[in-house]
């Protein structure tokens, strides 16, 4: 005698529903009631096969979800970063522009104070070299 058990499943890749069948062969048990359980044992094997198979495929389907999610939050960082170093490229030229003026303005009255220090010890210099003509002419 063979039991045969009809078992509806999902197909992971084409997700649409087929009907299985499971042939037990319970010819080789010794009573009907045997045939019967041995049929049983065999649905049982079955139904725990599926539900592992479903729990895998939920799993497999939150991952995907999850791999959207994260490459969603990829590309939002990726944007964030670029315009986070605009910002900062931005602000570094900002600052060298500014330091170039600052340097520009330290060389010119560097230019000019060494200018004036050159026309103070000259004029230093005349005015000593008056004095020691006075003070000759005086005496």
């Amino acid at each position: 005698m063979i039991c045969t058990a009809f078992i509806a499943f999902k197909s992971a890749p084409v997700q649409s529903l087929r009907w299985t069948s499971i042939r037990c062969l319970a010819a080789l048990a010794p009573s009907a009631a045997a045939a019967c359980a041995a049929c049983a044992s065999c649905v049982s094997r079955w139904l725990q096969i599926e539900e592992v198979v479903t729990s895998i495929e939920d799993k497999l389907a939150e991952l995907a979800a999850e791999r959207s999610e994260l490459e969603a939050y990829q590309g939002l960082d990726r944007q964030q970063r670029g315009i986070e170093y605009a910002l900062l490229d931005r602000e570094l030229t900002a600052a060298r522009k500014e330091l170039a003026k600052v340097d520009e303005e330290r060389a010119k009255l560097r230019a000019e104070t060494a200018a004036a220090h050159e026309a103070t010890s000259d004029a230093s210099q005349l005015l000593a070299d008056k004095e020691a003509a006075i003070a000759r002419a005086n005496g």
